[in-house]
């Protein structure tokens, strides 16, 4: 269910992203999913 999904990115956001409102490392790529960002 992709209900499940939004909810666990949202927690993983909340946990690893210095702002998860704006996320530099679990980035959303629409029609696609997501993808992780390594640090620059």
């Amino acid at each position: 269910d992709l209900d499940y999904v939004r909810i666990y990115i949202s927690h993983l956001r909340q946990k690893i992203e210095p702002e998860p409102a704006l996320p530099r490392y679990i980035i959303t790529e629409p029609g696609v999913g997501y993808y992780f960002q390594k640090a620059s």
